[in-house]
């Protein structure tokens, strides 16, 4: 298994805290302000954020005059604020999808924060040894194989003892998993897996090989 990292922004605010929004605000429109060149189309522009900082900023004085009302309306201006920040940051994510090598660099100077999301990539075929002697499970990637839903799809197995030169086929099933018993014991074998659907059969994977004990 192979674990590639994906290099996510994030806003890491309070929603419910006047300040922290304002916070996080100050941050983006600042960082994304300074390199005009980097951030040349936020969405939205960085003056509609801006002003919606100003209306915040506003509405939270407001709320020190304890008007009857102030809160709700201030609570009103704050979570739009915080739409325009979601806004922002998926269209930083873009920019860091398009460039991965420069994520991280593109989140700091957006005056966002990174987090890091490990995305597992499963094998096409996982070989396991069994028991008793002479027995392997199988384990095929069925998203890869067959799509999310894997909706009439039958897998088919082989395996080889001979380098490839020869296949035999054992029993389709209709799940991604099988066990293959009385194979050759220490012997390099090599398998294999394709699936069956309504468009007919698929493509066979690479072969995974394994010293069967």
């Amino acid at each position: 298994m192979i674990n590639v990292h994906r290099s996510r922004a994030v806003l890491r605010l309070n929603r419910k805290s006047t300040a922290s929004v304002l916070l996080k605000a100050y941050a983006v429109n600042h960082g994304m302000g300074a390199d005009v060149t980097r951030f040349s189309a936020p969405v939205p522009l960085l003056v509609t954020l801006k002003d919606q900082i100003a209306k915040v900023e506003v509405a939270e004085r407001l709320v020190s005059t304890r008007l009857k009302g102030a809160a709700a309306a201030r609570n009103v201006q704050r979570e739009i604020l915080v739409g325009m920040l979601e806004t922002e940051c998926s269209y930083v994510q873009t920019l860091c999808d398009a460039s991965p090598e420069q994520a991280v660099a593109i989140i700091e100077a957006a005056g966002l924060s990174v987090a890091v999301t490990p995305v597992r990539n499963q094998p096409i075929l996982k070989v396991t040894l069994g028991n008793p002697s002479g027995t392997v499970e199988l384990g095929a990637n069925a998203t890869a194989l067959a799509g999310k839903n894997g909706k009439k799809t039958c897998f088919n197995w082989q395996w080889t003892s001979d380098g490839g030169k020869t296949f035999t086929s054992a029993p389709t099933t209709p799940y991604a998993k099988t066990t293959i018993a009385n194979l050759p014991p220490l012997t390099m074998v090599g398998f294999r897996v394709s699936t069956t659907n309504i468009k007919g059969p698929g493509e066979w994977s690479q072969t995974v090989t394994t010293v069967v004990h």
